[in-house]
């Protein structure tokens, strides 16, 4: 696995963040919904508060992001973004780790949404997440905790 460091992101990242999620979530998007980047733009940014992002950072280079919202009951894993060459290096599996064991020690489940055309899937299965709920594009997965609401 190759060594990473996280940091909160700020606004210099907002490039960045939109240049991650369209490298590695446009042909999901585009599978799921159809993409046009103006609109996935202006909703990367509105839907998710930049004081939620950490930027994910393998030496001195970003490799990607991760977007957790904490809810009361629940963290939910919005986003997992790393640049291709990132992936399959085990820092995705180390991060996601890591963010079970912090709702763990808060007694909190840990969730996220996964679209069907993300291979992604069977990192979350082999973790231990499981479905709770799914609708024609996407899977709604949890692991931990016991309580689903907001």
């Amino acid at each position: 696995m190759d060594a990473h460091e996280l940091r909160h992101a700020d606004e210099a990242d907002r490039d960045f963040l939109f240049d991650v999620y369209a490298q590695t979530m446009r042909g999901h998007v585009e599978w799921a919904w159809g993409w046009d980047e103006a609109v996935q733009r202006r909703n990367l940014t509105a839907a998710l508060p930049l004081r939620d992002w950490r930027i994910v950072s393998a030496g001195a280079r970003p490799a990607g992001a991760l977007h957790v919202q904490e809810r009361p009951h629940t963290h939910h894993i919005h986003l997992l973004l790393l640049l291709p060459e990132f992936q399959r290096r085990g820092v995705g599996t180390q991060l996601l780790r890591d963010e079970i064991e912090r709702a763990r020690v808060q007694t909190k489940g840990l969730t996220l949404q996964v679209i069907k055309s993300n291979p992604a899937r069977r990192l979350y299965d082999r973790l231990g997440f499981t479905v709770y709920a799914e609708d024609a594009v996407s899977w709604q997965m949890v692991i931990g905790g016991g309580v689903l609401s907001a």
